[in-house]
């Protein structure tokens, strides 16, 4: 039972005049609960008055429910991941005597929660398995949804995109089994296959989710609904929204997150406008915001991960801004947290560096690598800018007719991202190529498919989704 946001000022005039331990604690922990919606001067002060009850109580599964809320506090509200550590560690020598295994399940599920946001995702995988299996046994199909979520989220990051969409279907109907489908775990569902869409740039389908999120927490969740509202403006800077329109969704954005004291995703406000920037070509407005968020990004991965990358694009600066620095750092974090989809983008921008130095061997070996790698996972903007710097060196070398190969494949492909400029360019280096180049191209075309030619898509890169479970769970911030 939750005690109802509307009644918390009523109950808490009258708590005062009680003398029952577990009422006094029960409100207090609700309080702690909510603190997202309710204002907390104290959270330390509050939990520690609430421990002073129930020491005067034998209630293990109200203490866990405590320090539940306190992890989710100093991990979401302070980014303090070694306090909040602490806490599940308290739940889990609570829960493990007593049998909880509801109590040891939502534990686990935090726990995982704080390593996918470390970057430690066969490290999160592995604590949200666990919480999931303990979940299923005490029959908590909500807790089971959300550890089957952090598994999705998990698969995004190692940009394994079938699976994690699986998953998601998976968690929603697990949500639907316990008829909460219209909840605040649903939300995250949909941001999570959001996600995925977006990662692929399908910006079309991510946008018809978070605007589909933006309705249902109009009147219902301002937090979500500020989220739904940030994710768009992130499409929308991709999409080539006018600028004044955009910056005015982050700033509503960043008045909520402001009022409802969410410091990370403040930050995230900072990323977004610094990509409009660069998109508008302030490059030093952009180049001051994107540090000013790595320098407060702190534990956040996303963030630094998302930083790195537009700093490390050689092509979004032009050759006399740019620094080759930052694409080395972009390699290296992507390495270190084994993301499929950054590696190759690294290699991406190398492959462009390379050009701008005229050097066309070493541009052609990275940009072919990385269009196998964007084409196995279905990249569609990606592989198409890697189409036409590959089309674009082949018509400098005369090659006409693979020129166009690469441009007639990558249009789509930029039509299915939504870059309506980017089909632009690639229609006016058409209109370039002599009428007879392109009657040959077609027919050509025409004489494959009459002899029905493989379509020459690169062999699959081997599919690494089995993660070796590590024996000994490893210490995660302690």
């Amino acid at each position: 039972m939750h005690i109802p946001t509307l009644l918390i000022g009523q109950v808490q005039d009258i708590l005062p005049q009680l003398h029952d331990h577990r009422l006094k604690a029960y409100f207090m922990i609700e309080l702690l609960h909510r603190w997202q919606y309710y204002p907390i001067s104290d959270h330390e002060a509050l939990a520690s008055q609430a421990l002073e009850h129930l020491k005067q109580l034998d209630e293990p599964d109200l203490e866990c429910k405590l320090y539940l809320s306190m992890a989710f506090y100093y991990q979401h509200f302070k980014t303090d991941l070694v306090e909040a550590a602490n806490m599940c560690k308290k739940i889990i020598s609570l829960a493990i005597p007593t049998g909880n295994s509801k109590r040891h399940s939502q534990a686990l599920n935090q726990l995982a929660w704080m390593n996918l946001q470390l970057g430690k995702y066969s490290v999160a995988q592995m604590y949200a398995y666990e919480a999931q299996k303990l979940a299923r046994v005490c029959g908590n199909l909500y807790t089971e949804a959300q550890a089957v979520r952090i598994q999705a989220l998990c698969q995004t990051a190692l940009s394994y995109y079938k699976q994690s969409l699986s998953l998601c279907i998976m968690s929603q109907d697990l949500l639907g089994l316990c008829d909460m489908s219209d909840g605040e775990a649903n939300l995250s569902i949909l941001t999570t296959q959001a996600g995925v869409h977006k990662c692929k740039s399908e910006y079309s389908e991510a946008w018809e989710i978070h605007s589909k999120i933006i309705r249902i927490s109009a009147d219902r969740d301002p937090f979500w609904h500020a989220i739904a509202l940030l994710n768009l403006t992130e499409l929308d800077v991709s999409m080539g929204v006018p600028k004044h329109d955009v910056q005015r969704n982050i700033e509503l954005a960043r008045s909520i997150f402001t009022t409802t004291g969410r410091k990370s995703w403040i930050i995230a406000c900072d990323y977004i406008l610094a990509d409009l920037y660069l998109r508008e070509q302030d490059l030093t407005g952009a180049k001051t915001l994107f540090e000013k968020s790595l320098k407060l990004s702190l534990g956040n991965i996303e963030i630094k991960s998302l930083c790195f990358e537009k700093l490390g694009n050689a092509s979004s600066w032009g050759p006399d801004e740019s620094i080759p620095g930052w694409t080395t750092i972009f390699l290296v974090d992507s390495l270190k947290l084994q993301a499929k989809l950054h590696v190759y983008k690294a290699l991406q921008f190398f492959g462009q560096i390379f050009l701008m130095q005229n050097d066309e061997d070493t541009a052609i070996s990275l940009l072919t690598v990385a269009l196998e790698g964007f084409t196995y996972m279905d990249v569609h903007r990606s592989r198409a800018e890697c189409m036409v710097r590959l089309g674009d060196i082949s018509n400098n070398h005369g090659d006409q007719l693979k020129a166009i190969e690469f441009w007639s494949i990558a249009k789509p492909l930029f039509e299915r991202s939504s870059q309506v400029k980017e089909v632009q360019h690639v229609d006016e280096r058409l209109a370039c190529i002599g009428s007879d180049v392109l009657e040959q191209h077609r027919e050509s075309i025409a004489r494959l498919v009459k002899l029905n030619v493989p379509s020459g898509n690169p062999s699959p890169i081997k599919d690494e989704l089995q993660v070796e479970l590590i024996e000994e769970p490893p210490q995660i911030l302690v």
